[in-house]
This record gives C-alpha cells, structure tokens and sequence, in this order.
C-alpha cells in the first residue's frame, strides 16, 4: 500500500521543472555513455570495420561525447544494426549526492528516521530518481545529442558543398601567370602575351561520370549507392540497389565429392532482384551516356563492386 503511495507523490514530483532540470544538469554533467557488445557485434565490428572505433567506447563522458558529434550517429547506426547495445548511467556516489539533495528540498529533517513521514518521503525520492526521473531524462538527452550530432554533420556537408561549388572548373586556357614568368617568356619569344599554343595543356573532354559508394548492412551485405553527374556537374540521377553485389550460390558437397557438374535450379529470390538491379544500372548508362565510372574505396569489398561494374558495362559494351 505504502509503495503505491510512494509511486504516486514520485510521479508528482517528476513533473516539477526544477527538479527535472536540476537532474538533467547532474547527469550531463557526471554522466557517461558505454557500448557492449552483441553476439552479432563481436564477429562484424573487427578492425577493418568503418564503425570500429564504436567498439572502444567505454564510460565516455557526455560532455566528451558532444566533443565527437559524428560519433553518436555511428553508435546509433550500430545499436540499429544490433551490434551493439548503449548504456547510460550516472556516477553512483554523484546519483546518491542528488538523492540527499533532494530530500533536503523535500523533509524537514532528512537525518531523523524515527519519523515515520521521513521513511516515506525517502521511498518516494528513490523510486523519483532511479524508476521515473532516470530513464526520462536519459531519454530525452538521447534526443538532444543526436540532435546536435546531425546538426554538426550538416554544417560540416554545407561548408564542404559550399566549397565545392565555389571551386572554379578544371580548365588551362586563360589562366594568369606570374609578372615574372610573363616577362621572362617575352625575353625568350620575343613576343609579348601568354606562351604559344603548342606548348600549353590541352584541356581535358569534360566527361559523364557515374559514382559508386557501398554501405555496410551486415558481415555480408551491402547496398550500392550510385549517383551520376554530367559533363557539368548537374546531378542527373541517383539509385539505391540492394543485391547489386550478391553472394555466389555454392555447389552441393554430394555433387562435387561424385564430379558431377552443376545442376540447373530455378533461380532465387536474390538472383533475381541482382538481375533487375543490373538492368536499371544499363537503363542509367545509357539513359546518360556514362563515360566514366568511378568506384569509392571505402572498404575493401570495393575491389568486388568495382570487378561487377566492369563486367556489367562491359557486357553492355558488347551488345
């Protein structure tokens, strides 16, 4: 019966703004974050994992965490996955701090026990901190990390996009020399202006360029992300494809311990989304007249997405 009691008046309490903020401002600042690992986890997140730096994370402050903004969407992206799981939790000397402090706020005299109010009004702030007020708030800092996590990564995108755009196109013709080197080439020429054409650069034939770029899902999985951009730098088309890369379907051991060769078998659900991917990606080279395909190298898997793209468009190349 007490308990209930004790339940209810905590529940009151957490909605009271000062206490809420005075919490959230202990655990921002005595709070820490740490990751563990999955079953799934400790087979993928090896060394050679783009999100292996999420494995080394243990009781990081959150302060520091705020520090490394893109960190928290890698560990989000990772908890998605089932990689790992995230933990945090306050300082347990800093949590009992907070506790007394709030039964200071809350009894006439938080030392005496014989009241038997104060066995109560203790209860009500403990079931206040660790059952209500802890999980709320951790839910709501979550929030707001990942917040100022994508923010930061906006920032960084625009201003690297900002740049890009800014930069001028490749080009050899008219650009400016040097006063020096002007009058040098003037004493060796005789003649006054920029060096005869023959002995210029010849500016390169501005060419349609298809990107490609694979994401992780799992230890054997990957989406292919490409984007193709003309010969001035306008977007003209971007695709996902999720079996563009796809896992070879082995022999039967029966079959290859008798030597018989391979038996027909009516292809599977992932053999044919391979084939329809392969086809939209013809439909955009030649939907675009694609000169150049450039592979990212990201992982080490690239070197298998750039072998099924040479062989897609040489194939079609044939055709």
């Amino acid at each position: 019966m007490h308990k209930g009691v004790c339940k209810f008046a905590a529940v009151e309490l957490s909605a009271q703004p000062l206490i809420r903020h005075k919490m959230k401002d202990n655990l921002n600042e005595n709070g820490y974050l740490s990751t563990v690992l999955t079953e799934q986890g400790k087979k993928d997140l090896d060394l050679f994992h783009a999100s292996y730096r999420v494995k080394l994370v243990q009781k990081m402050p959150l302060t520091q965490l705020k520090s490394q903004n893109d960190l928290y969407l890698d560990i989000l992206q990772c908890e998605k996955a089932g990689l790992i799981t995230v933990e945090i939790a306050m300082d347990v000397t800093k949590k009992e701090n907070f506790k007394d402090f709030l039964k200071s706020l809350y009894m006439q005299n938080p030392e005496s026990n014989v009241d038997q109010w104060n066995i109560l009004r203790k209860e009500t702030v403990n079931i206040l901190v660790d059952q209500l007020l802890t999980k709320e708030i951790i839910k709501e800092l979550r929030e707001e990390i990942k917040e100022e996590a994508e923010s930061f990564v906006i920032t960084k995108c625009k201003k690297a996009y900002k740049e890009l755009l800014m930069t001028g196109p490749f080009t050899t013709r008219g650009m400016g020399m040097p006063e020096d080197m002007l009058m040098q080439d003037e004493e060796q020429t005789g003649k006054r202006g920029k060096k005869q054409e023959a002995e210029l650069i010849k500016d390169r034939d501005r060419v349609c360029v298809l990107g490609a770029l694979m994401h992780a899902i799992d230890a054997h999985n990957y989406i292919v992300t490409v984007a193709v951009v003309d010969k001035y730098g306008e977007l003209k088309g971007h695709q996902d494809f999720m079996r563009l890369l796809y896992r070879k379907r082995k022999v039967l051991e029966t079959d290859q311990q008798m030597g018989m060769p391979e038996r027909p078998q009516p292809k599977t659900d992932e053999e044919l989304q391979h084939e329809k991917d392969k086809q939209m990606l013809i439909e955009m080279l030649e939907k675009h007249s694609v000169d150049l395909i450039v592979v990212a190298a990201n992982s080490l898997d690239a070197r298998n997405l750039k072998k099924t793209l040479t062989d897609i468009a040489s194939n079609h190349n044939n055709k």
